[in-house]
């Protein structure tokens, strides 16, 4: 009795494992692209961006999809803001990638942005934006990040 046990247990392992690898794919191929959204805040300043995080075997890249900055308390400030975008994985990281000095603080959520993106990866992924406010005076600024 234990040897047809043995066979039957050998025949349930092999049959899981062939199950299990589809499984292990699908979540590779929901992992490669992802948009998430991250926010920060400093002072009477809060910034908020929709990113997209797309990990293939080629690289990383983190792209600004849109962004929202809000002044709050009667912040004063004009509209040339900054939200800059980085990415880093292991010991691997890019510098910030900057927008235009332009992007808009009204409140409301605007397209475009840059995209960081890296061909050297090696373990965990971050995507980090950096906002930087206008206002008269010294810029404040924030960083938000995000692992994917």
């Amino acid at each position: 009795m234990k040897k047809p046990l043995a066979i039957i247990a050998g025949i349930v392992a092999v049959a899981s494992l062939a199950l299990a690898a589809p499984t292990a794919a699908s979540a590779t191929e929901t992992r490669a692209r992802e948009t998430r959204t991250i926010s920060c805040s400093t002072g009477n300043f809060n910034g908020q961006a929709k990113v997209v995080l797309d990990s293939r075997p080629e690289g990383v890249w983190v792209t600004v999809k849109e962004y929202k900055i809000t002044r709050q308390n009667g912040q004063s400030g004009g509209n040339k803001a900054n939200v800059n975008v980085a990415v880093r994985s292991g010991a691997y990281e890019t510098g910030w990638f900057k927008s235009a000095d332009s992007m808009i603080q009204d409140g409301r959520w605007h397209s475009g942005g840059p995209t960081a993106g890296l061909s050297n990866y090696n373990g965990v992924e971050v995507g980090y934006v950096q906002f930087i406010f206008d206002k008269s005076g010294s810029d404040p600024r924030c960083t938000a990040s995000t692992y994917f």
